[in-house]
């Protein structure tokens, strides 16, 4: 059951891999012609502070491309990291019910524990793998482009996976609620966008920092990493309520009538 979980979804892994690797491909290729030419710093500098703490220009310059990653970059890569992630939770319960697959998997002699502990297991590999393949590009760009903080790297292309995998047991989790992957992909991808939108102005508007705490995106703060070059202590909550999330899934999944 679990290679068959892992060729089943791998197709939709290299896609949005290569859809990932070639933005960032991208961006190793012209950003340094395009820091050499034009004064990013100051364009960057008319925009409203609010703004620049959004983004962490205020803490770092985007002249180099790590300096672009630590700040725009780092929120693409969380961003479209999250997408899948949800993409992936929302999917791999659900699709079997909808292909009328559940039922064969019930004719053999497997538990509903053992169906979804593989597929969690293939959620979380797939997860893995996506930010290593982004930690082994960027690592390439930064090497060939400018110098970087070893450290920072590191904690900047794999802190993501704290908030990749929570929003991956969200998305797993609501699911069990429906029957349709469609409606389900639908809500999973607002309510992502919706969380996305909340930390931006968690970090625009210091009245509006507690929102930060009701989003994946904000339990992972890339301004200390930046200035301290360490993770906060909200990516251990991140941790915990993941974990909070697979238990609910668990107990859902064994209560759950399945089509």
């Amino acid at each position: 059951m679990f290679k068959r979980e892992l060729k089943i979804n791998l197709k939709s892994f290299l896609i949005w891999s290569l859809v990932m690797v070639a933005l960032l491909f991208l961006v190793f290729m012209i950003y340094p012609s395009i820091s050499s030419s034009m004064k990013l710093d100051e364009l960057m500098s008319v925009f409203p502070q609010e703004i620049l703490k959004s983004f962490n220009f205020d803490i770092i310059s985007i002249s180099t491309s790590f300096g672009w990653y630590a700040s725009e970059g780092f929120m693409i890569t969380v961003l479209v990291g999250g997408l899948y992630a949800g993409m992936l939770g929302a999917n791999i319960l659900l699709k079997e019910e909808n292909d009328k697959t559940i039922s064969f998997l019930f004719s053999v002699p497997v538990s509903r524990f053992k169906i979804l502990t593989s597929k969690i297991l293939v959620g979380l590999i797939y997860i893995v793998l996506f930010n290593f393949i982004i930690l082994i590009v960027t690592g390439l760009g930064f090497s060939l482009n400018d110098d970087m903080e070893i450290k920072k790297w590191l904690l900047m292309t794999l802190s993501p996976i704290i908030v990749h995998m929570l929003i991956f047991f969200i998305s797993l989790f609501i699911s069990l609620f429906m029957h349709k992957t469609s409606k389900c992909v639908s809500l999973v991808m607002g309510l992502i966008m919706l969380f996305y939108a909340l930390n931006i102005i968690a970090k625009i508007s210091e009245n509006f920092s507690f929102l930060k705490y009701l989003t994946p995106f904000g339990y992972v703060d890339t301004a200390s990493i930046i200035k301290n070059a360490t993770l906060e202590i909200s990516s251990l909550i991140a941790i915990i309520i993941s974990l909070v999330f697979i238990l609910l899934s668990y107990i859902r999944y064994n209560k759950k009538e399945l089509l």
